[in-house]
């Protein structure tokens, strides 16, 4: 780069790498300017999201879409069923592409089950980094910062269900369609959804 170069950074508030968003300006010497508009989220969507947000106010420009589902199943073997059957449902009834489908948890053990079941059912699947074109992604909140998909299943554990920033970040990464598994009815994310 030259020194007529731009560099341009966004930042979330609540997915802060820097704690003081004045940190990253003073490293980067840069100027903020604060975004108010949600491009990424429909209107359903975003009201959830915002229950779980801290920061400025933000308007939604997407469409209405479709309302968020929430299913309590305390029982992982049972989601990463109901999973497999929503996915081949959302392919071949709705024809929803594999490729816009991603299925996030931090449960790195509920991962593996749900790998294995994917397989079985003969669906494809990859983790973020290694997106293809004709498969599922299948992997970690965190590993999927900064990413979005059309369609998101979330999968959320008591303890990530009650974790602001990672519920934050799980709901906020489905554009068009989202679907909570969740095992706690009293969990902050079930309380987003009500």
């Amino acid at each position: 780069a030259n020194e007529n170069s731009k560099l341009v950074c966004f930042m979330d508030a609540n997915q802060a790498i820097y704690r003081v968003a004045t940190d990253l300006e003073v490293r980067l010497q840069a100027k903020r300017s604060t975004l108010r508009v949600n491009m990424r989220n429909t209107k359903l969507i975003a009201e959830v999201v915002e229950r779980l947000y801290e920061g400025p106010f933000l308007t939604t420009a997407g469409p209405v879409g479709t309302e968020p589902k929430i299913s309590f199943v305390p029982n992982s073997d049972e989601v990463v069923n109901k999973i497999c059957s929503e996915i081949s449902l959302l392919r071949n009834q709705e024809g929803v592409e594999l490729s816009d489908i991603a299925v996030l948890s931090n449960n790195k053990d509920f991962l593996r089950k749900l790998r294995f079941g994917l397989t079985n059912a003969r669906i494809m699947h990859c983790i973020a980094v290694n997106r293809l074109h004709s498969a599922v992604v299948v992997d970690s909140v965190f590993n999927f910062k900064g990413l979005e998909s059309p369609v998101v299943l979330l999968h959320s554990l008591n303890e990530e269900g009650n974790d602001r920033e990672l519920s934050y970040v799980g709901t906020s990464r489905a554009r068009t369609y989202l679907h909570i598994y969740a095992s706690d009815r009293n969990s902050v994310i079930a309380k987003a959804l009500q």
